[in-house]
Protein backbone atom coordinates (compact mmCIF):
# COMPACT_ATOMS: atom_id res chain seq x y z
CA UNK A 1 0.00 0.00 0.00
CA UNK A 2 2.46 2.69 1.38
CA UNK A 3 4.71 2.06 -2.23
CA UNK A 4 1.33 2.49 -4.52
CA UNK A 5 0.99 5.87 -2.68
CA UNK A 6 4.61 6.91 -3.15
CA UNK A 7 4.50 5.67 -7.19
CA UNK A 8 0.82 7.42 -7.21
CA UNK A 9 2.56 10.92 -5.80
CA UNK A 10 5.76 10.35 -7.81
CA UNK A 11 3.90 10.38 -11.12
CA UNK A 12 1.60 13.30 -10.36
CA UNK A 13 4.82 15.46 -8.94
CA UNK A 14 5.20 16.61 -12.66
CA UNK A 15 1.26 17.42 -12.71
CA UNK A 16 1.42 19.67 -9.72
CA UNK A 17 4.58 21.42 -10.67
CA UNK A 18 3.28 22.80 -14.27
CA UNK A 19 -0.55 23.22 -12.76
CA UNK A 20 -1.13 27.42 -12.66
CA UNK A 21 -1.06 28.49 -8.81
CA UNK A 22 -3.66 28.82 -6.92
CA UNK A 23 -3.89 32.74 -5.68
CA UNK A 24 -5.03 33.87 -2.27
CA UNK A 25 -8.09 35.24 -1.83
CA UNK A 26 -9.65 34.15 -5.37
CA UNK A 27 -12.00 31.93 -6.24
CA UNK A 28 -13.00 30.87 -10.24
CA UNK A 29 -16.32 31.54 -11.49
CA UNK A 30 -17.86 29.53 -14.02
CA UNK A 31 -18.49 30.83 -16.66
CA UNK A 32 -15.91 33.47 -16.97
CA UNK A 33 -16.47 36.81 -16.97
CA UNK A 34 -16.96 38.68 -20.59
CA UNK A 35 -14.77 41.31 -21.81
CA UNK A 36 -18.19 43.60 -20.81
CA UNK A 37 -17.95 42.00 -17.57
CA UNK A 38 -14.65 42.76 -16.85
CA UNK A 39 -14.05 46.55 -18.75
CA UNK A 40 -17.18 47.13 -16.58
CA UNK A 41 -15.90 45.90 -13.54
CA UNK A 42 -12.61 48.73 -14.38
CA UNK A 43 -15.09 51.24 -14.56
CA UNK A 44 -16.96 50.79 -11.60
CA UNK A 45 -13.98 49.82 -9.45
CA UNK A 46 -12.56 53.26 -10.88
CA UNK A 47 -15.50 55.35 -9.50
CA UNK A 48 -15.05 53.63 -6.07
CA UNK A 49 -11.62 54.48 -5.77
CA UNK A 50 -12.80 58.27 -7.07
CA UNK A 51 -15.57 58.08 -4.23
CA UNK A 52 -13.07 57.40 -1.70
CA UNK A 53 -10.38 60.22 -3.00
CA UNK A 54 -12.90 62.61 -2.74
CA UNK A 55 -13.51 61.50 0.53
CA UNK A 56 -10.12 62.12 1.52
CA UNK A 57 -9.78 65.19 0.10
CA UNK A 58 -13.17 66.84 1.78
CA UNK A 59 -12.08 65.57 5.18
CA UNK A 60 -9.15 67.50 5.48
CA UNK A 61 -10.12 70.60 3.35
CA UNK A 62 -8.77 73.42 5.15
CA UNK A 63 -12.04 75.03 4.08
CA UNK A 64 -13.90 73.94 6.38
CA UNK A 65 -14.13 70.16 6.76
CA UNK A 66 -17.24 67.78 7.46
CA UNK A 67 -17.79 67.99 11.21
CA UNK A 68 -19.82 65.67 13.53
CA UNK A 69 -22.45 63.13 12.15
CA UNK A 70 -21.82 64.51 8.98
CA UNK A 71 -18.34 63.29 8.98
CA UNK A 72 -19.63 59.89 10.34
CA UNK A 73 -21.66 59.46 7.34
CA UNK A 74 -18.89 60.48 4.73
CA UNK A 75 -16.54 58.21 6.07
CA UNK A 76 -18.94 55.62 6.20
CA UNK A 77 -19.94 56.01 2.51
CA UNK A 78 -16.05 55.86 1.35
CA UNK A 79 -15.74 53.04 3.92
CA UNK A 80 -18.48 51.17 1.52
CA UNK A 81 -17.25 52.56 -1.44
CA UNK A 82 -13.94 51.20 -0.51
CA UNK A 83 -15.71 47.72 0.62
CA UNK A 84 -17.32 47.58 -2.79
CA UNK A 85 -14.15 47.58 -5.00
CA UNK A 86 -13.78 44.15 -3.41
CA UNK A 87 -16.55 43.01 -5.51
CA UNK A 88 -14.76 44.59 -9.00
CA UNK A 89 -11.65 42.95 -7.67
CA UNK A 90 -13.59 39.90 -7.63
CA UNK A 91 -14.82 40.09 -11.50
CA UNK A 92 -11.42 40.11 -12.38
CA UNK A 93 -10.01 37.11 -10.00
CA UNK A 94 -12.39 35.39 -11.48
CA UNK A 95 -11.32 34.98 -14.90
CA UNK A 96 -8.28 33.40 -16.72
CA UNK A 97 -6.29 36.87 -17.27
CA UNK A 98 -6.05 36.21 -12.99
CA UNK A 99 -3.60 33.19 -13.39
CA UNK A 100 -2.29 34.44 -16.82
CA UNK A 101 -0.76 37.77 -16.26
CA UNK A 102 1.72 38.18 -13.55
CA UNK A 103 0.64 41.90 -12.58
CA UNK A 104 -2.65 40.50 -11.57
CA UNK A 105 -0.53 38.34 -8.46
CA UNK A 106 1.82 40.80 -7.76
CA UNK A 107 -0.96 43.51 -7.37
CA UNK A 108 -2.86 40.88 -5.53
CA UNK A 109 -0.10 40.45 -3.53
CA UNK A 110 0.17 43.95 -2.45
CA UNK A 111 -3.38 44.30 -1.82
CA UNK A 112 -4.47 41.09 -0.03
CA UNK A 113 -1.17 39.22 1.17
CA UNK A 114 0.61 42.22 2.28
CA UNK A 115 -2.71 43.66 4.08
CA UNK A 116 -2.69 47.15 2.42
CA UNK A 117 -6.13 47.53 1.13
CA UNK A 118 -6.98 46.19 4.42
CA UNK A 119 -5.58 49.39 6.19
CA UNK A 120 -7.32 51.12 4.28
CA UNK A 121 -10.48 49.68 4.80
CA UNK A 122 -9.76 49.78 8.73
CA UNK A 123 -9.01 53.41 8.59
CA UNK A 124 -11.76 54.65 6.69
CA UNK A 125 -14.20 52.46 9.06
CA UNK A 126 -12.07 54.11 12.35
CA UNK A 127 -13.31 57.74 11.18
CA UNK A 128 -16.96 56.49 10.50
CA UNK A 129 -16.57 55.30 13.97
CA UNK A 130 -14.42 57.20 15.99
CA UNK A 131 -14.71 60.77 13.37
CA UNK A 132 -12.99 63.80 14.45
CA UNK A 133 -10.81 62.95 17.13
CA UNK A 134 -9.11 60.15 14.43
CA UNK A 135 -9.84 62.29 11.45
CA UNK A 136 -6.25 63.68 10.26
CA UNK A 137 -4.07 60.79 11.34
CA UNK A 138 -6.15 57.89 9.91
CA UNK A 139 -6.60 60.22 6.42
CA UNK A 140 -2.66 60.42 6.37
CA UNK A 141 -2.03 57.16 7.17
CA UNK A 142 -4.80 55.93 4.17
CA UNK A 143 -3.28 58.71 1.98
CA UNK A 144 0.07 57.48 3.07
CA UNK A 145 -0.67 53.72 1.93
CA UNK A 146 -3.10 54.42 -1.29
CA UNK A 147 -0.99 56.62 -2.95
CA UNK A 148 2.13 54.63 -2.51
CA UNK A 149 0.87 50.62 -2.38
CA UNK A 150 -2.79 50.76 -3.12
CA UNK A 151 -3.40 52.79 -5.84
CA UNK A 152 -0.52 51.59 -8.31
CA UNK A 153 -1.41 47.88 -7.19
CA UNK A 154 -5.56 48.79 -8.67
CA UNK A 155 -3.28 50.71 -11.87
CA UNK A 156 -1.56 47.34 -12.53
CA UNK A 157 -5.04 45.43 -12.62
CA UNK A 158 -6.39 47.73 -14.77
CA UNK A 159 -3.21 47.79 -17.06
CA UNK A 160 -3.82 44.34 -17.44
CA UNK A 161 -6.95 44.26 -18.26
CA UNK A 162 -6.89 46.65 -20.89
CA UNK A 163 -4.04 44.80 -22.10
CA UNK A 164 -5.91 41.53 -22.19
CA UNK A 165 -9.46 42.84 -23.88
CA UNK A 166 -7.53 44.21 -26.72
CA UNK A 167 -5.86 41.20 -27.23
CA UNK A 168 -9.33 39.21 -27.27
CA UNK A 169 -11.98 41.74 -28.11
CA UNK A 170 -12.78 43.09 -31.16
CA UNK A 171 -14.56 45.95 -29.62
CA UNK A 172 -11.54 48.12 -28.77
CA UNK A 173 -9.21 49.65 -28.38
CA UNK A 174 -9.47 49.82 -24.80
CA UNK A 175 -7.88 52.66 -23.43
CA UNK A 176 -5.72 51.81 -19.55
CA UNK A 177 -7.48 53.13 -17.08
CA UNK A 178 -5.82 54.39 -13.73
CA UNK A 179 -7.63 54.67 -9.78
CA UNK A 180 -8.76 58.34 -8.90
CA UNK A 181 -6.09 59.70 -6.18
CA UNK A 182 -6.26 62.03 -3.84
CA UNK A 183 -4.71 65.15 -3.75
CA UNK A 184 -2.11 64.28 -1.28
CA UNK A 185 -1.12 61.62 -3.82
CA UNK A 186 0.26 65.08 -5.49
CA UNK A 187 2.56 66.07 -3.17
Amino acid sequence: MKSIIVSTTLMLLPLLSTAKPLLKSRQIADPQPTAGDLNNAVFKWQSDTGLVSNFLNVAVDPNGPPTGQDLLNDAASAFSSENDELNWKAVIDSSDLAFEDPRIAQANDTLVTQGTFQMVVQGLQDISINGDSVRQADVDNINNVRCSQVLPAIDMYFAAVADFLNAVSTEGPFQTQTAVRPFACQS
